[in-house]
């Protein structure tokens, strides 16, 4: 497992838990993974895949505003164009609507549209509520975390159930358990119940790798969580970063 790295102008790195290795000089404005490629947004240039030795653009298209992966097939957030799939061939537009955000839960696609609803796809459409107010949402296992605004609610494929009203700014998973960070208050771990692991609420970017999870305390650089203790890896901001496998 390797994680990808976007420091602004310096280009995008790959890291590997020892070494740092820069994959291209541009500055990415969005990242996502599927089938063991690595998936850029370059403004002005378009949509591409690197799987390791090279890239190859996918899509001329350079609005994605988000993306995630359900097995090999990956889902694009083009915006007002609307939400499409790709299977490592060919686009399909799913539908037109703007989605708000996406995650991956239980081998299925989780989808906010303002205005309509919180729903799942997994080649047709159900909704799970009618709340369409999700800021931030991911999968982990069977469980779906969805930040409304009226809080953090955990979804078990059946109903909801709320955890915190508290505001969360990033959400991340690693080593099966969920990490939150709660501004004002700092980052937590929940397995089941909540354990503080710093009181720094700074957190602006997260990513769970295997047993290690990796966070950017903005001004302060990127750092790693094994469980116990806290280093650092990087003394610059990391804008944008991701766990992905790469053969």
């Amino acid at each position: 497992m390797c994680i990808r790295d976007s420091f602004g102008t310096t280009g995008l790195y790959t890291y590997d838990g020892t070494t740092w290795d820069r994959i291209n000089s541009l500055d990415s404005a969005g990242l996502g993974a599927y089938a063991s490629k690595l998936v850029a947004s370059f403004p002005g240039m378009g949509l591409y895949e690197y799987d390791g030795t090279g890239w190859l653009r996918i899509n001329t298209n350079d609005g994605a505003e988000n993306m995630v992966a359900v097995g090999s097939i990956l889902y694009v957030d083009f915006g007002a164009t609307g939400l499409y799939k790709y299977d490592g061939s060919s686009w399909s537009r799913l539908v037109r609507m703007d989605a708000s955000v996406l995650a991956t839960f239980d081998n299925k696609l989780a989808v906010n549209f303002p205005g309509r609803g919180l729903y799942l796809y997994d080649g047709g459409w159900s909704r799970i509520t009618k709340n369409d107010t999700a800021e931030t949402m991911i999968g982990l296992g069977s469980m779906l975390y969805v930040e409304f605004a009226n809080g953090l609610w955990e979804y078990n494929g059946t109903s909801f159930s709320r955890l915190t009203r508290l505001e969360v700014s990033s959400l991340a998973t690693y080593d099966g358990k969920l990490a939150v960070n709660f501004p004002g208050h700092g980052l937590y771990e929940y397995d089941g119940s909540w354990s503080r692991i710093t009181k720094n609420d700074a957190a602006q970017g997260m990513c769970g790798v295997g047993s290690i999870l990796y966070v950017d305390f903005p001004g302060s650089g990127l750092y790693r969580y094994d469980g116990s203790s806290f280093q650092r890896v990087n003394t610059s901001d990391c804008e944008n970063m991701l766990a992905a496998y790469l053969p």
